[in-house]
């Protein structure tokens, strides 16, 4: 906390752009795993789901 009292505004204005810019592709990469994660479960979910109804009909 002490770091930012000492800094210029322009710096601390710098340092808060570069963190956000830094948080915000952090959540997109954690965002696009997480889309990939659900995308595959549903996916395989649906393929159990046609094995099951065919194997019921056998």
């Amino acid at each position: 906390m002490a770091d930012k009292e000492n800094k210029a505004p322009i710096e601390q204005l710098q340092d808060d752009l570069y963190r956000t810019k830094c948080a915000r592709f952090n959540a997109d990469e954690r965002l696009r795993i997480e889309h990939k994660l659900a995308h595959f479960s549903l996916m395989f979910l649906a393929v159990y789901n046609c094995c099951l109804i065919s194997c019921a009909r056998i």
